[in-house]
């Protein structure tokens, strides 16, 4: 009877062998590349969104009806009090970002979509900030609107998580050093609330701020594959982010023209 020989019959294997260890790792590869392109789709979606999100509420800035002028952001922040407020940190979550703008009939809505139901021209601070949301321990973007009259929250809401995957957000601000002709704007630099140039009273001048430049960093909501490497990540004037995680991580950024002025 004809049949292999022990030669072939080890040849036979061997090429099998092969054949198997390539497709595994074609298929190892190809799983590699679908969890990084994963990743790097959620963090660039949250970083878009996240930049489209705090421009629209920065374009409000300010906003009073009529002849009236407010201030597009509030002062610092001065401990014990940490809410409603500036606040600009260099490491960790980053900074806090205070709006104030005017409510109107037509603009009722507080920063994450809800009926305020306020009596029109009421003045609120639009306030955002990130820190771990417990419900998922995914470091998050949350926002919160406050009366400015009263320095609580509207109709006694809590804070609400905007975006996950948002690890810091950073702003410096562009204000003019010079006077300028009426109608006119022109940003000379852009600072941290603290480095703001003072008005006649010694307070820092908000008037003069006509722009904001927004630093914000993602990241991924699961690991990818691979072993873990170290990356740095510059956001505008705050500390190196340094991580040796298996994360994906991106920035972004974005310059807004203050609308109200």
């Amino acid at each position: 009877q004809m049949g292999m020989t022990l030669i072939e019959l080890m040849i036979a294997m061997t090429l099998s062998i092969g054949v198997v260890y390539a497709v595994t790792n074609i298929l190892i590869t190809s799983n590699k590349t679908a969890t990084l392109s994963d990743s790097l789709a959620q963090s660039q979606e949250t970083g878009r969104f996240v930049t489209s999100y705090l421009n629209h509420h920065i374009l409000r800035a300010g906003y009073a009806p009529g002849e009236d002028s407010l201030p597009p952001f509030e002062l610092e922040c001065v401990a014990p009090n940490t809410t409603m407020c500036t606040l600009n940190q260099n490491s960790g979550a980053g900074d806090q970002i205070a709006i104030i703008r005017t409510a109107t009939t037509d603009d009722n809505i507080s920063c994450f979509g809800s009926d305020m139901g306020l009596a029109a021209d009421t003045v609120v601070v639009d306030v955002f900030w990130v820190e771990i949301d417990p419900d998922n321990n995914l470091s998050s973007l949350y926002c919160l609107t406050y009366d400015r009259a009263t320095a609580l929250p509207i109709n006694d809401n809590t804070k609400q998580p905007i975006a996950a995957g948002v690890v810091a957000i950073h702003a410096l601000y562009g204000q003019s050093i010079s006077d300028l002709d009426s109608g006119q704007r022109n940003v000379t630099q852009y600072v941290a609330p603290s480095e703001l140039a003072l008005d006649s009273g010694g307070a820092p001048d908000w008037s003069r701020v006509y722009a904001m430049k927004i630093g914000v960093l993602t990241q991924s909501f699961e690991e990818i594959s691979g072993a873990a490497t170290e990356r740095n990540y510059i956001l505008l004037d705050a500390d190196t982010y340094t991580y040796n995680n298996r994360f994906a991580y991106q920035v972004f950024s974005t310059t807004i023209a203050r609308a109200n002025y």
